[in-house]
């Protein structure tokens, strides 16, 4: 649903489903799906222009999680300079 919402540019009715599947992935505790959700998401408010905090904190508390954080931890870096994800429509 949320590739549907983000090929149309209908990036506002993505960050809500994009919400629920961050709920849905950590309640299962799936990391790396929480983590790929947390930069889809990211990216979308940085999309929009809306502020990235408490989000980007989140991102990384998710990143910090695995064995290699590093590995990790400049994707969320890249959204937050650049405004852009790496994922493109993840």
């Amino acid at each position: 649903m949320c590739a549907y919402h983000e090929r149309c540019a209908d990036l506002e009715k993505s960050l809500p489903v994009r919400t629920q599947q961050i709920q849905d992935v950590n309640a299962r505790g799936k990391i790396y799906d929480e983590f790929e959700a947390r930069l889809a998401q990211l990216s979308l408010f940085a999309q929009t222009g809306q502020p990235l905090e408490p989000h980007l904190s989140r991102a990384g508390d998710v990143a910090r999680k695995f064995r290699h954080p590093e590995c990790y931890l400049p994707a969320i870096e890249q959204i937050a300079t650049s405004g852009n994800g790496p994922l493109g429509g993840v």
